[in-house]
């Protein structure tokens, strides 16, 4: 892109305390002294679509790219017995929609959504059902795509050390103008 500066923000969808979902503005923590590129922190309750730019003043800005937004995992806590919660924190969890895959059990559960609401994408409880076999892997999925496997260890009092890498997002040149 061209004509970046400290007054160029990033137009990024996100979701609220609600889940209802909006857009969120976000300033450049760094601009190029050429103005041809900027870095922005991804906000945690981003979702998968559009992102733009757009000038601070003016409002205007040029075109957009899709943003595809991936989850992670980074730990899990909580024990693996049917009827109990178990607790995944990472990131790219998503209200509207995130369905974990656990060991043994043939179809996805969904995530609570009020859990993803609460932690800002962060974190994500389920209901263990019956049939969870340990050790074992978990997968997080939604609209934007599955996390990596996840593995777990044992079925009792779990507190399970992160094997995931943080998620990165590499977005394409936009021009302001």
């Amino acid at each position: 892109g061209s004509g970046f500066t400290t007054m160029t923000q990033v137009v990024f969808q996100t979701f609220d305390s609600t889940g209802t979902v909006g857009t969120t503005a976000i300033s450049p923590d760094t601009v190029s002294p050429d103005g041809t590129s900027l870095t922005v922190t991804v906000p945690f309750s981003v979702v998968s679509g559009p992102v733009s730019v757009r000038d601070v003043f003016t409002g205007l800005g040029g075109g957009s790219v899709t943003l595809q937004i991936v989850p992670t995992i980074d730990s899990a806590s909580g024990t693996l017995n049917p009827g109990d919660t178990f607790t995944l924190q990472g990131n790219g969890f998503d209200p509207n929609g995130t369905q974990v895959q656990l060991p043994g059990v043939a179809q996805p559960v969904a995530a609570d959504s009020a859990s993803i609401l609460a932690g800002g994408g962060t974190q994500a409880t389920v209901t263990v059902p019956a049939g969870v076999t340990v050790p074992g892997q978990i997968t997080v999925s939604i609209a934007g795509g599955a996390s990596n496997p996840f593995d777990l260890q044992s079925a009792g009092n779990t507190e399970v050390e992160p094997n995931d890498s943080p998620a990165t997002a590499t977005l394409l040149p936009l021009d302001p103008t």
